[in-house]
């Protein structure tokens, strides 16, 4: 038998690893786990799907119950409650009259087109798993390509490895998300998945505690952790906007507070797919860097100027890492360089604005 719990959290650091970690660790047959905030922002409901008897329910909800950080466990599948999964479909779709059929079958699904190619389109879908079900089947006469579904592993580690391995099964780059919203893992646990190529070192959400916070490392702590052990992993700013009209604040997810800026010797979606594998970018929120050259011989960067409100223009300041999160030099100035040393182990640098902004390079690896 199936049956729905939904568990109400304290939002403190460790708490969906240690829920997760105890429910594999027992061995209960948890087939999702899925977490998501309430309308108090020191609160989380973890919504787990149970298959079992009722002695199995009452054995999980005892377990839960025991945990000092759970507030409350509330078995929901006997009330009325809303139960959506989500999934990408990439379909054949040769410009001309089968395009326009599948768009109308997107619309009647209501779900929506997340990338146009020249003889394929991506869908994204959400729902309760008959919809999603049904729908794919209308798409397989028209040439089903990939199709990429979220893990529901309850251990967030399988979780992971299973997410990056389906992404790069269906030829993408996959990319870990803001580590510390909700606490929910640290750098040890990414150094447990293999293949993603970056990690969000900025995430403009204003929860997931890119500066970390409680004795938890910082997004670039983490980054800078990973690189020290030899992983060669790109970072990434994105605003993870959920918020775009009508709702603009500090405490709102708006569109605009992070991205990143390619050098691509075009705008083809393979140039400058290419350009991210190899690390040709960098992230930002705000400052433009004009020129760069970034290699193990030299690092040098020139910024764009800016000015501030008032006229006023900015100062910038310029900080060279290396290995260990090492602060090898600092400079004030719209330019700036370094000449790495096999030392450095990596060179990588973060450029703050007196505006507020930042921008990050990509490491240089210096110790081969």
């Amino acid at each position: 038998m199936r049956h729905v719990l939904s568990a109400v959290v304290h939002n403190v650091p460790g708490v969906l690893s240690h829920i997760s970690g105890m429910l594999a660790s027992r061995g209960y047959n948890i087939d999702s786990l899925a977490v998501g905030e309430t309308e108090d922002p020191q609160l989380s409901r973890m919504t787990f799907v149970v298959v079992g008897d009722e002695r199995v329910l009452e054995q999980v909800r005892k377990q839960l119950e025991k945990i000092v950080s759970v507030v409350k466990v509330i078995d929901i599948s006997s009330t009325d409650f809303v139960e959506r999964d989500l999934m990408l479909v990439k379909v054949r779709a040769p410009k001309g009259s089968e395009r326009s059929e599948i768009r109308e079958l997107v619309e009647i699904f209501r779900a929506k087109i997340v990338d146009v190619g020249a003889e394929e389109i991506v869908i994204e879908i959400s729902g309760r798993e008959q919809k999603i079900q049904a729908f794919i089947e209308r798409m397989r006469p028209y040439g089903i390509t990939e199709l990429v579904e979220a893990s529901d592993s309850t251990d967030i580690i399988t979780a992971m490895r299973e997410n990056v391995e389906r992404i790069i099964d269906a030829g993408g780059m996959a990319s870990i998300n803001h580590p510390n919203f909700r606490w929910a893992f640290d750098h040890g646990a990414m150094m447990e998945v293999e293949g993603y190529k970056f990690m969000e070192v900025f995430n403009g959400h204003p929860e997931t505690h890119s500066t970390g916070g409680g004795g938890r490392a910082s997004t670039e702590g983490i980054w800078d952790r990973l690189l020290s052990n030899g992983r060669r992993v790109w970072g990434i700013a994105v605003d993870d906007a959920h918020h775009y009209t009508g709702e603009f604040g500090h405490d709102r997810s708006n569109p605009g507070r992070g991205w990143v800026q390619v050098k691509s010797p075009s705008l083809t979606q393979q140039d400058v797919l290419d350009a991210m594998e190899h690390g040709d970018f960098y992230a930002t929120t705000g400052v433009t860097i004009g020129d760069m050259v970034s290699n193990t011989r030299e690092i040098n960067i020139e910024i764009d100027p800016e000015t501030h409100a008032d006229g006023i223009q900015a100062k910038y300041t310029t900080l060279f890492t290396g290995s260990n999160g090492r602060l090898l030099y600092e400079t004030i100035s719209n330019t700036a360089a370094y000449k790495p040393t096999r030392l450095d182990g990596y060179v990588r640098a973060t450029v703050y604005s007196s505006r507020g902004t930042k921008a990050w390079t990509q490491p240089v690896f210096v110790s081969e």
